[in-house]
């Protein structure tokens, strides 16, 4: 019986899948949504097994290798907050170095597998993420913020970073508030961030949108349509955020009282 239940389940997501990507050629406009394994936040003390870093830096090599097949596509980042991030916003002195720098650790560009990566490769992409390296390297022009301001940034922040400092983050569950920020108010932030973006750049057909694998933009048709976000076919099997069954992030109508947080360095 569990075995039909997951063979249901694995069919009905290569379905859901092709159905969407057919809606989403209908589209004005798109989110192409690169679902990412990020560090935890230093501040909750969490600390990184081999295996988690692996997987956060083949995760982000991928998201660099994808802006860098698409680089006149706008990239929303989530480690972007309140002000949108350029090179341009550096002296021409600074900027040259660190291109010059970025330059030398990637002199052949990005290896199509991680295990090509040198270990100063592979910290880069852990330390910065696969969007900092390419704007860097200057394979992205901007890299645009998720909340209107830095008020709105603290709003919905600010709780959840007293709880982690006070939780392990690697065990302890969300309580409903604190995982109503974490997913819903989050996401929301960000998709009014393109939704801006769009209303002032109505020719941009496609954004990509960088955010923490356990999430989901497809709960708020109100904002932008589900069958409009797109997940990148060597994406799809990254995503968890499909086992989630609403805004608030928990993964079931059971456990509506927590969400069980994976052991892994998303969120």
């Amino acid at each position: 019986m569990a075995f039909g239940i997951n063979l249901i389940s694995f069919f009905y997501v290569l379905t859901s899948f092709a159905l969407t990507a057919a809606n989403a050629d209908e589209c004005k406009h798109r989110i192409i949504f690169l679902p990412q394994s990020h560090p935890p936040p230093e501040f909750a003390g969490v600390k990184m097994s081999d295996s988690q870093k692996n997987k956060i830096v083949e995760s982000q090599l991928k998201v660099a290798s994808y802006i860098g097949r698409f680089p006149q596509v706008p990239v929303f980042s989530e480690q972007v907050k309140d002000k949108d991030v350029s090179l341009d916003m550096l002296p021409a002195d600074v900027r040259a170095g660190l291109k010059s720098y970025y330059n030398r650790i990637f002199p052949r560009g990005l290896p199509e597998s991680p295990d090509a990566l040198t270990d100063i490769q592979k910290q880069k992409l852990v330390d910065n993420g696969g969007e900092f390296v390419q704007l860097i390297r200057g394979r992205a022009s901007v890299l645009h913020r998720v909340y209107e301001n830095r008020e709105a940034s603290d709003e919905i922040n600010d709780p959840i970073k007293r709880w982690l400092r006070t939780h392990d983050s690697s065990t302890d569950s969300y309580p409903p508030k604190i995982g109503s920020l974490v997913y819903g108010a989050r996401e929301k932030a960000a998709l009014t961030q393109v939704q801006n973006y769009f209303s002032q750049n109505a020719a941009q057909r496609d954004v990509i949108l960088i955010y923490g694998s356990n999430h989901s933009f497809r709960f708020y048709p109100e904002q932008f349509p589900s069958e409009c976000v797109i997940i990148p076919s060597e994406f799809q099997q990254d995503w968890a955020g499909r086992f989630r069954s609403g805004p608030e992030g928990f993964p079931s109508a059971t456990a509506k009282t927590e969400y069980a947080k994976t052991s892994d360095a998303t969120r």
